[in-house]
């Protein structure tokens, strides 16, 4: 799907592609725990050259905020938000990102990365701005009592497994 939006109102922010779905108790989804509003699969055979993607999000910025005060404005390539809208509700996320090794090699010969954070750029950062790694904590409405987050970083391994951190 490339193009642009038919009005503003595509989904209440100007969005090309706008997927609403509730699921209800006991719907049946893909995989038993699995029922995505939008899954993204991309099979990669031998020979192919090239970045291969799943489900890429690009956002090319050119908004300099003449119009509008500082910081009002950003540009986000791949944002999740998971919400927990009822006291006591199950487990939830905002994002995973998960990578499965499941050939059983050993010393394997390419990175494989369950996730990877880059931050480039050109020139000096005396306002230091660029980050690579944000972990913020805070209100979603800024009202209600203050929020603490028990770990800004949690590493941890399954039980027998190994963790190295480097």
């Amino acid at each position: 799907m490339a193009g642009t939006a038919s009005s503003p109102e595509t989904d209440g922010n100007g969005g090309i592609l706008y997927v609403a779905k509730t699921t209800a108790y006991r719907t049946a989804g893909l995989r038993p725990g699995n029922a995505p509003a939008i899954s993204g699969v991309n099979v990669i055979k031998d020979g192919v050259w090239g970045n291969q993607t799943g489900v890429l999000g690009y956002v090319a910025n050119s908004n300099t905020q003449h119009s509008q005060p500082d910081g009002t404005a950003s540009a986000v390539g791949t944002y999740g938000i998971g919400a927990c809208s009822v006291s006591n509700c199950s487990a939830t996320w905002g994002g995973v990102i998960a990578y499965y090794d499941t050939t059983g090699s050993a010393n394997p010969k390419n990175p494989q990365y369950g996730l990877e954070i880059d931050n480039y750029a050109h020139g000096t950062d005396g306002n230091n701005v660029r980050v690579g790694l944000l972990v913020n904590a805070g209100r979603p409405d800024g009202a209600g009592a203050p929020n603490v987050v028990t770990s800004g970083l949690l590493m941890s391994a399954m039980s027998g497994d190994v963790l190295s951190a480097t």
